[in-house]
């Protein structure tokens, strides 16, 4: 998946979350893994995951993140 400064706007996307954005990634970034980690403390995934995805790739989301955060909550 691909997300550019154009789908963030049109989705509404906070000027700050745009900016920063716009200064890493340019007009658009290719969403994969490793740039989702590397950037994963500036920016608002749930947010992202919420605006962008479709409902099954939403749902497998939500359960993994449901997943981690149980795992964090035993350990």
């Amino acid at each position: 998946m691909r997300i550019t400064l154009a789908m963030l706007k049109e989705k509404g996307a906070c000027a700050g979350q745009v900016a920063e954005f716009a200064r890493r990634f340019g007009d658009s970034v290719e969403v994969t893994e490793s740039v989702c980690v590397s950037v994963a403390p500036v920016f608002g995934w749930d947010w992202a995951a919420t605006h962008f995805l479709p409902a099954a790739a939403w749902a497998a989301y939500s359960e993994a993140r449901a997943a981690a955060f149980a795992r964090l909550l035993d350990g």
